[in-house]
């Protein structure tokens, strides 16, 4: 496995003020997306048009921590009079574990988040936008590349450094109050230019492997990919290519795929394809798909990323820490730089060390900021 990349972001990104997405047959504006930036993240409010009314879909919150990684995503759906809560993803970082996001769902009944899946990924870039342009986009937001979606329409998976060395899913059992291991992608042969990998179910130490994977790179862009993968009576097998402008900048993302028996009988087949058009090397114009075409209007509206938090108090080895800082995990490391325990504040932002420690100095890192600590 790559060793996972940490970068800083530069203190503010361009976010569009708004996504259109105007239908391929009649040319109407079907739905639309607007954006709002905040210190450390920003809200979409997505609508759609029903019968020449313009109804709100959802509202999405994304949080970035002082590196530029996102650590919160909280989607809320409209239930007249108010907005209630839909689903959580709370991301937590680690040298050994990877980018790991956990997917929670809101049960009513309890008031509470219920867990439901846990992703994780190995040797990514963990900047926010390389997350959702990756498999945090994929798997947890749900976009799908044949109808794109106004939150994030944006090109995926599209660069080596998206995909990882590996990946692992784990489903929630409420029964027994566990996550268990369903599947994910590792590694195989990498090439001069291509990575193999091996999809697979079941637990890694003893994998049923279900599909192949190649992906072949340009200087780290992704230029094509060939999987194939089988469930059940049936199998699929995709051809993705990739083409890119002078800067770099993908153009034509077209994806064939083929639907047959394990005998080899042909089903059905189609191609999809997505191009793209920049005002900027960060920032889309336009997107054709093949419902319709997403349109980005921009102004001079930030990402911005927040400032160190300030209000953090540890008493013994009891500690609190202060607003959206209560859903940043804590990690705390010895002056040698060995991660010694990590965790999630609890929903009033309290957290405790353990007792095991031995008593001396510690360093504790809350979102992305340092604090040299002495326990007793």
């Amino acid at each position: 496995m790559r060793p996972l990349f940490f970068c800083a972001l530069l203190s503010a990104q361009p976010l569009p003020d708004t996504v259109y997405f105007i239908g391929a047959v009649a040319g109407d504006t079907l739905a639309y997306t607007a954006y709002k930036a905040f210190s450390g993240g920003w809200t979409a409010w997505s609508f759609s048009r029903h019968q020449n009314t313009w109804q709100l879909q959802a509202c999405d919150s994304f949080w970035v921590d002082s590196l530029g990684r996102l650590t919160l995503h909280l989607s809320l759906a409209p239930e007249i009079p108010n907005l209630i809560p839909r689903w959580r993803h709370r991301l937590a970082y680690s040298l050994d574990r990877g980018v790991i996001c956990t997917r929670e769902r809101y049960e009513p009944a309890y008031q509470t988040f219920v867990p439901q899946q846990r992703i994780y990924v190995w040797g990514i870039a963990p900047r926010w936008d390389s997350l959702l342009m990756g498999w945090f986009g994929v798997l947890a937001l749900n976009l799908r590349p044949e109808t794109g979606d106004t939150r994030w329409p944006f090109p995926t998976l599209h660069t080596q450094s998206l995909w990882g060395d590996s990946l692992l899913l784990e489903n929630f059992l409420p029964d027994f109050s566990l996550f268990v291991e369903t599947g994910g992608y590792l590694l195989g042969e990498r090439f001069a230019l291509c990575d193999s990998f091996y999809q697979y179910l079941s637990p890694r130490a003893n994998p049923q492997i279900i599909g192949s994977h190649i992906r072949c790179y340009d200087n780290r862009l992704l230029i094509a990919q060939r999987d194939t993968f089988c469930l059940a009576d049936t199998c699929i097998a995709q051809t993705r290519t990739l083409s890119y402008d002078g800067a770099s900048r993908l153009h034509l993302d077209s994806l064939g795929w083929r639907v047959y028996t394990r005998q080899g009988q042909p089903l059905r087949q189609g191609e999809l394809r997505r191009r793209y058009l920049w005002q900027s090397s960060t920032q889309p114009l336009q997107a054709e798909y093949p419902g319709g075409t997403f349109i980005w209007k921009y102004s001079t509206q930030m990402v911005t990323l927040p400032l160190a938090p300030k209000a953090f108090r540890l008493v013994g080895r009891r500690g609190w820490v202060e607003g959206m800082l209560c859903l940043t995990p804590l990690h705390l490391f010895d002056l040698a730089g060995r991660c010694l325990w990590e965790a999630h504040p609890t929903e009033d932002g309290y957290f405790e060390l353990p007792e095991t420690l031995s008593s001396g100095l510690y360093l504790l890192e809350i979102g992305g900021s340092w604090w040299k600590v002495f326990l007793p």
